[in-house]
């Protein structure tokens, strides 16, 4: 799905994963997108899914609020991908303990 900003989200559901890869910055209003669009994927057969952020410059507290919200729909959040600034926010924050978060 192509957004306003240069922002888009592309979701392949698998059988029991959904694979997601973003582009763009990761702020409140393309959080928002990002989330109504997963919501419509998420069934009770999804146990894991992965988020590609290799393409990802930036993340606010928003896109963290989200993932939180996410993990306690599945059983497995990864992040994979994630720039070092990104993995630094997930360390500060602790949320790296929360999530697996990959190169």
């Amino acid at each position: 799905m192509k957004t306003p900003g240069d922002f888009s989200c592309q979701i392949l559901k698998l059988e029991h994963e959904l694979l997601i890869s973003l582009q763009g910055n990761l702020d409140m209003y393309t959080t928002s997108i990002l989330q109504e669009n997963l919501w419509g994927h998420l069934d009770p057969d999804i146990n894991k899914i992965t988020i590609d952020c290799d393409w990802v410059q930036y993340v606010d507290s928003s896109f963290l609020q989200f993932l939180t919200r996410v993990a306690s729909q599945v059983e497995t959040v990864r992040v994979i991908n994630a720039s070092r600034t990104i993995r630094k926010i997930f360390k500060v924050t602790g949320l790296d303990e929360a999530f697996i978060v990959d190169d």
